[in-house]
């Protein structure tokens, strides 16, 4: 007999298996069996499809719950528990959200270190000046003097401003804003364009205003005697000298002390020329006066009354080695007005009056010839200007009447002119050529008097014009 006949055979280790990984029983896999022929041909009796509606749902759930053992997923205890957890997870994360935000901001960066810079000790500064007024000159600004004091205007009558304030009309204290301060009121000034500065003639001295960086200088005349006078500076064409007349009224001498004399810009006495010393002369009526400087900058354009064998225009250089007479001609000028003469730019005519007649010397051919522009009803009163090209000469008349003012444009190559009445009445005083040639200013009074000054700006080619402000002298066109 078999031992081992009442007992059970062990199963295979690979036939076992945990519990939790068998099928249940009644749920054994089915095989399906094949029909046979005669099945085949048989049709199958109809059914009624299952109800489907709750499959879509359940076939979610069972997807979600798909990673887990069938033992927990079927387990509603194990399914709850795993709910609460989660719940409580997600309730730990908010509230570690909230904890975060409100209870404990965030630290803001670390400040960098701070470096040490050694710090020098600073002396205490001086209060600044007040600034002088600062004005604008460019080629539409005019000069002109008021009361004595210098002003600018723009040719469109636009900003006016005080150039300098004379000393003597302060009161109490007063303070004018303007870019000078001089000791007296002016009587004459004179405009260089290329460097910027202003001669003027304030009281007995001569003042040299440059207007870049506001800075001045006096010229005191050489004899410090009474009676000393400076008149009509002219600018040398570079700039670096300026001349003017001067004159000095001795007391019980019937002869006043004429000079010309010549001065660098830093007001050294440069060059002197004498009425007494460089002229000879015998008659106590003689007088000398300045005209113009020539282009080289070492000669000058003088005229001499008095005496017949030297009355004229001279030419005289700075050193006296050349003095030549151009014109012998008598120019009939009073001491305080200004010469009915004028030189070319180029400096190779001129252009004078002589008996209210106008003529014009070719200083290169030496000859002269006249300019028959003047009706007999007409009278010149300022002296003839050349235009800033020298291809135009103009000249300014009045009507003995009727004082109405003419204006006459001569083109001296085409020997052709431009003769019209202004449409104004009264006496011009002063004059001066835009830059460009294109306009011209001038000062107009009553016929017989100096009030009711004006200024008055005309186009040379249309004749129209404009006035643009009043009580203002010797107009001068600033060109930058």
């Amino acid at each position: 007999m078999n031992n081992n006949q009442g007992e059970q055979p062990l199963p295979s280790p690979l036939s076992r298996g945990h519990d939790l990984f068998r099928r249940p029983s009644g749920e054994e896999k089915k095989i399906p069996r094949l029909a046979g022929p005669a099945e085949k041909t048989s049709s199958p009796p109809a059914t009624t499809p299952p109800p489907t509606e709750d499959r879509g749902e359940e076939n979610k759930n069972q997807s979600l719950l798909a990673f887990l053992p069938p033992q927990i997923r079927e387990n509603p205890l194990y399914l709850a528990l795993l709910a609460g957890m989660g719940a409580l997870l997600i309730l730990f994360f908010v509230l570690s959200l909230v904890k975060n935000r409100r209870g404990n901001p965030p630290l803001p960066p670390p400040l960098p270190t701070p470096t040490t810079v050694p710090v020098t000790p600073l002396s205490p500064s001086p209060t600044p000046a007040p600034t002088p007024a600062t004005v604008i000159i460019d080629q539409e600004s005019i000069f002109f003097l008021r009361e004595g004091n210098l002003w600018k205007i723009q040719a469109d009558s636009t900003n006016e401003k005080q150039v300098t304030q004379a000393d003597v009309t302060l009161q109490g204290g007063q303070t004018v804003e303007t870019m000078f301060n001089v000791p007296a009121l002016i009587t004459d000034f004179a405009w260089h364009p290329s460097t910027q500065q202003l001669a003027v003639i304030s009281g007995r001295d001569l003042w040299l205003l440059r207007t870049k960086d506001q800075s001045r200088t006096a010229i005191t005349p050489t004899d410090l005697g009474k009676n000393i006078f400076y008149r009509f500076p002219h600018w040398a064409p570079n700039g670096k000298m300026i001349a003017l007349e001067y004159r000095q009224e001795i007391v019980g001498n019937a002869l006043p002390l004429y000079k010309i004399q010549v001065f660098s810009t830093a007001g050294k006495l440069l060059h002197e020329i004498s009425l007494e010393r460089d002229f000879p002369l015998n008659n106590s009526s003689s007088l000398l006066r300045l005209a113009d400087w020539f282009p080289n900058n070492q000669e000058l354009l003088i005229y001499q009354e008095g005496d017949s064998d030297w009355q004229g225009l001279w030419r005289i250089s700075l050193d006296k080695v050349r003095r030549e007479r151009l014109v012998a001609a008598s120019l009939s000028t009073a001491p305080i007005k200004p010469l009915p003469v004028d030189l070319s730019p180029d400096g190779k005519r001129l252009v004078y009056i002589e008996n209210n007649r106008a003529w014009l010397f070719d200083l290169v051919q030496g000859n002269k010839r006249s300019i028959d522009l003047l009706p007999p009803d007409l009278v010149i009163f300022q002296p003839p200007q050349f235009s800033p090209d020298g291809q135009k000469i103009l000249f300014i008349f009045e009507k003995k009447d009727s004082h109405q003012v003419y204006l006459a444009f001569y083109d001296w190559q085409k020997g052709s002119k431009d003769l019209f009445w202004s449409g104004l009445v009264g006496r011009v005083r002063n004059f001066s050529w835009s830059p460009q040639g294109e306009r011209v200013v001038f000062s107009l009074s009553a016929p017989l008097t100096d009030t009711n000054i004006t200024l008055w700006v005309l186009d040379v080619v249309w004749h129209g014009q404009s006035q643009i402000t009043t009580n203002a002298l010797f107009p001068q066109w600033a060109t930058p």
